[in-house]
């Protein structure tokens, strides 16, 4: 069987492609892996590279969400609702849960 520079040239290049998907796949798992849950009592928070979950009881707190508030550096505070849209906070809900979500680049927010 005569195989042609054509037929190494392909093969060359969709393995120089799959090598390279490999290590994006590689890169974005490493980026998956920095997400951490602490559970406390009924409620969790999920912290991700770029964004953090925190999950409340509705049980627990019952006028939620319209009862968080964050603190600015100045020790002012904000209700979280009211500034949610221009903070990226986002608010989900469950049928037992409150769910803040809050992006890197949000409002107030530091990493430590």
């Amino acid at each position: 069987m005569k195989t042609s520079s054509s037929d190494f040239i392909l093969v060359a290049l969709v393995s120089i492609s799959l090598l390279s998907l490999r290590w994006e796949v590689r890169a974005s798992s490493k980026q998956l892996r920095a997400v951490f849950h602490t559970p406390a009592g009924d409620d969790s928070v999920i912290c991700h590279d770029d964004f953090m979950s925190v999950y409340m009881s509705k049980r627990q707190f019952a006028s939620l969400p319209f009862t968080i508030y964050v603190q600015d550096e100045h020790r002012g505070y904000y209700q979280a609702v009211a500034i949610a849209k221009l903070c990226n906070y986002y608010f989900g809900e469950t049928h037992s849960f409150v769910i803040l979500t809050v992006a890197s680049n949000g409002c107030f927010v530091k990493r430590q």
